[in-house]
């Protein structure tokens, strides 16, 4: 029950931020996304992440929750703020029954602020069965450990 809750307020955060954006382009002034179902808007939320990726922006993390191994690959990865994005939360989980109990390994707010000289940064070392979820759309990149550098058990 936790986690279907978990995913539709995910759904419901993730739609509104598209929904603010649509509003705001008078191409989209026309699109009714209050009348679509919940399976629709999903829909509709895939096919516009596969156009971002289509046209470069494959970096982009949208919210939503990902298993390491199964929808995202085990490896380490810097994550920051999207600017398009007020604030995220990621929230990293050992497994799916942490994150049903809701005990997580990392839990941090990411605040975007245009006048900032850094923005917030987080380096994760996913492995193999853990749970990352976004609660707004994270710019993922490849992080690259120098040759020396030891693997962390703890990220």
């Amino acid at each position: 029950m936790k986690k279907s809750i978990r995913v539709i307020m995910i759904s419901a955060i993730s739609i509104s931020m598209m929904a603010t954006t649509v509003a705001a382009t008078e191409n989209f002034a026309d699109l009714d996304l209050q009348s679509m179902s919940l399976e629709d808007l999903v829909l509709l939320k895939d096919k516009v992440n596969e156009e971002i990726a289509a046209k470069g922006g494959n970096n982009v993390l949208g919210a939503g929750i990902y298993e390491v191994g199964k929808d995202i690959k085990a490896a380490s990865f810097r994550l920051t703020c999207y600017e398009a994005t007020d604030f995220a939360y990621v929230i990293l989980y050992k497994n799916s029954e942490d994150m049903d109990n809701e005990k997580s390994i990392i839990h941090k707010l990411f605040d975007y602020e245009e006048d900032q000289k850094s923005q917030d940064i987080v380096t994760l070392n996913l492995k193999e069965g853990e749970i990352l979820e976004t609660t707004g759309p994270v710019i993922i990149e490849n992080e690259e450990k120098s040759f020396w550098a030891p693997d962390s058990e703890d990220e």
